[in-house]
Parts: C-alpha cells; sequence; structure tokens
C-alpha cells in the first residue's frame, strides 16, 4: 500500500510541475484513441483546468475559439461537431473572454467558468456555471438535455433547457444579446 501511495504523489507532483509549466493550465486525458474508420481523435474524457477561451464572432458572423473557426469552410462545422463526438468533456475555473465583432460590444469576460458536456451519440447534455460581471447579472446556471446530429442544423435539434439567474440587467445585456430571444 505504501507503494501506490508514492506512485500516486509522483503523479501529483508531475501534473503541478505541467501547472507551473503552462502557466496554471492543466489537460488531463483520460483514455483516448483514433478511430479507424476517420483517423479521427476520441477522447473517453477530457478534463481541463484554468483555460482562458477567447472567443470572437466576427463581422461576417463566424464563431471561433482560441482562433479555430467553428466552421471548416466547407460549409461544416467541423470543430463544434468534433466537440460532440467527445464522450466527456469537463472545463474547470475558467475564464471566457466574448469579443463580438458583428455587434461592435465591447470585449465581455465570465469568471469561475465550469462546463460539463457528456455526449452519447445524438444525445447532449451540458452543463455551465458562470460569473459575469456583477453590474450585468448574478452568477449564472445553464443546463440542458438536447439531442442533434450537427451544429449546422440547429433548428432541427429538440430537448429541456434549464437557466437560473437571480439578477440580471436585461437593458445593459442587450449589448451581447439580441432581445427578445425567440425559441
Amino acid at each position: 500500500m505504501r507503494r501506490r501511495a508514492g506512485a500516486f504523489e509522483q503523479r501529483e507532483k508531475t501534473r503541478l510541475d505541467f501547472y507551473r509549466r503552462f502557466g496554471g493550465l492543466g489537460v488531463e486525458a483520460k483514455k483516448f484513441g483514433v478511430v479507424s474508420k476517420s483517423a479521427e481523435l476520441r477522447f473517453h474524457a477530457l478534463d481541463i483546468y484554468r483555460p482562458t477561451l477567447h472567443l470572437r464572432r466576427d463581422a461576417r458572423d463566424v464563431l471561433s475559439i482560441g482562433g479555430v473557426e467553428l466552421s471548416d469552410g466547407g460549409g461544416g462545422n467541423g470543430f463544434a461537431d468534433w466537440l460532440l463526438r467527445q464522450r466527456d468533456i469537463e472545463i474547470h475555473d475558467a475564464t471566457i473572454v466574448w469579443n463580438d465583432e458583428l455587434r461592435a460590444a465591447p470585449q465581455l469576460e465570465l469568471k469561475s467558468v465550469f462546463l460539463h458536456l457528456a455526449n452519447s451519440g445524438g444525445r447532449h447534455r451540458f452543463g455551465l456555471r458562470a460569473t459575469p460581471p456583477k453590474e450585468l447579472a448574478a452568477p449564472l446556471d445553464v443546463r440542458g438535455d438536447v439531442r442533434g446530429g450537427t451544429v449546422a442544423a440547429l433548428a432541427d435539434w429538440n430537448g429541456k433547457l434549464f437557466i437560473q439567474l437571480d439578477y440580471a440587467d436585461i437593458a445593459a445585456w442587450r449589448t451581447w444579446v439580441p432581445f427578445p430571444i425567440e425559441f
């Protein structure tokens, strides 16, 4: 039993060294492989710790995460659909920086972001907690259980959404969100 504790301590030390080297960003992949048919990397579980995610919508209305466009340029949605094919993704204690060039809105930062995305075929369950600037809203909690195949056909998706928000200044949010939102 003593030996196992030493191995665990070594793994934790390696993890801490990784955090120091990469400015506090940690990534842990549990069981991953390549799907032979498509030569696509698939993770059984992917945990990302303390990232800063830069989301951008450019003047062409194209979304990108960290400079990677969610559309693959051929009318598809390569990266977004790839995310939906991963079994389990968790993002811990993130910061999201949103730049919306289409709306010419100022930069928006969400802090203490936690996201859990669980996918199984066409079923996608997620939970998101985040803290917006205090003048805009109290911390928010968004959860969903939806079914759909590709983000290219979001209008065909269906499911349930839950949103909890104790306080929000709707007038201030209009800078980033068009109201009313139709479902």
